[in-house]
């Protein structure tokens, strides 16, 4: 090798110096500066979306928190008999009153409800109300879809909060 280097004329060693020095800066350049390059720039994208999803977080938090408070107010204003009442004159203003085949007083404290044949998202709508206005929860909970996308038949225990 360095034989070949000194067989070379002056113009020819100029030329594979740059060469070289042309060589080893896109080296550097594809193995160092450019992954260090996009690894600062992912983190950046990181750092903003975690950002929105800091911010997004502490709004739902916020949110849970005043339906708490809902929550305990409702468990406040009622007693335990009075729960299957409730149900009852909320599945009377609900369309999906049509299709309860079962509702009854599991324990002291419990009701149980059986659907056939419901419409899920009509379902969850009534549950999410019954949570948000009495402060019934869902404590146990069967689904099975029937042939009909959107379609189930339910059964829930339901439960003060």
């Amino acid at each position: 090798m360095k034989e070949w280097w000194f067989n070379l004329n002056i113009r020819e060693k100029q030329i594979v110096s740059l060469g070289v020095i042309v060589g080893l800066a896109a080296s550097l350049y594809s193995l160092i500066w450019s992954p260090l390059n996009n690894a600062i720039i992912s983190l950046r994208h990181q750092v903003q979306h975690n950002q929105q999803l800091l911010s997004w977080l502490q709004t739902a938090n916020e949110q849970i928190k005043i339906f708490e408070q809902m929550t305990q107010k409702a468990v406040v204003t009622h007693n335990a008999g009075s729960w299957l009442s409730i149900v009852q004159n909320s599945l009377k203003q609900s369309p999906i009153a049509n299709n309860i085949t079962q509702l009854a007083q599991a324990d002291h404290d419990s009701i149980k409800l059986t659907f056939e044949q419901v419409d899920f998202d009509l379902l969850m709508i009534w549950l999410t109300q019954l949570w948000q206005q009495q402060g019934l929860i869902v404590t146990q909970l069967t689904i099975t879809s029937a042939k009909i996308p959107g379609i189930v038949t339910a059964e829930y225990i339901l439960k003060p909060a």
